[in-house]
């Protein structure tokens, strides 16, 4: 179901997008989770004695790797799955294709107001995403880092991501200061 996330789908994407993806997700995978542990091993006896600087990057780190998760492996708000299928649960959308007909046989298709693709009438700020193939509601934009459209569902997880990476890269870099501190 999510194969398409790591790039192992064979489909039409561009084949740069999909090396992108495949490395950032191994970065998400692997790399934040080994950074955790190679504090765990290497910094935190030095740097035990700020408890609360050590649990708050402990925290960060983790909340951090908790909305990549989610922010990857929801579902953005996908209005049309990439086979055309209408998504059931986003609301109203039995009707974006009646619309799409009518239009269609009025002859009022326009490429603004109407997706072509998955042939509805697109609701407000959504898009079709061309390396999902899949329209989306409230479409941000495609990110590489997630490999995943950042939309609707997902806006919030992802924003969050971007707040403890920081708040975590603070963190440590402050832990580390101390620890080099400790030292000399």
């Amino acid at each position: 179901k999510y194969a398409w996330i790591v790039g192992l789908e064979p489909s039409k994407q561009p084949k740069t997008i999909k090396v992108m993806g495949t490395i950032f997700m191994l970065w998400g995978m692997f790399v934040l989770p080994v950074g955790v542990l190679l504090h765990w091993q290497y910094m935190f006896e030095l740097t035990s004695y700020h408890s609360l600087l050590t649990m708050l990057f402990w925290a960060s780190a983790g909340l951090q790797y908790l909305c990549w998760y989610l922010t990857v492996f929801s579902d953005p708000g996908t209005i049309v799955f990439p086979d055309g299928r209408l998504n059931p649960d986003y609301p109203g959308s039995d009707l974006l294709r009646v619309e799409f007909e009518q239009a269609r046989l009025l002859g009022e298709l326009d490429g603004k107001k109407y997706c072509l693709t998955c042939q509805i009438l697109k609701p407000l700020r959504s898009k079709h995403c061309r390396i999902t193939k899949r329209c989306v509601a409230r479409f941000d934009h495609f990110c590489p880092w997630m490999n995943n459209v950042v939309a609707r569902k997902n806006y919030a997880t992802f924003i969050l991501f971007l707040s403890f990476g920081q708040s975590t890269a603070v963190l440590y870099n402050v832990l580390n200061w101390s620890a080099i501190s400790a030292l000399a």
